[in-house]
């Protein structure tokens, strides 16, 4: 299929549940005009600093809670037991 200057086609990200250009093929070939197109790309994201801020803050709670479960533990052992109500 050979697409008129300045059309789109385009294809989801899901196709088997995708409603895109192949369910359109009776109108203008599955194509819209490249002018319809509302977004645009950017090379300089701040997906990546986000995701390895996320990332970091989890592995620092998960050596938080390790770290305390590691105290608690030892504060335990360290604590006298006690009855548990007194013998008369």
């Amino acid at each position: 299929m050979c697409l008129p200057e300045g059309r789109l086609f385009v294809l989801g990200d899901h196709r088997a549940n995708s409603n895109d250009s192949r369910y359109h093929l009776s109108q203008q070939s599955g194509s819209f005009a490249a002018a319809g197109v509302q977004g645009r790309v950017m090379e300089n994201s701040a997906a990546p600093t986000v995701l390895v801020t996320i990332g970091s803050l989890g592995i620092a709670l998960t050596l938080l809670g390790i770290g305390g479960y590691i105290a608690r533990r030892r504060l335990q052992r360290s604590l006298p037991s006690a009855a548990p109500w007194p013998v008369a």
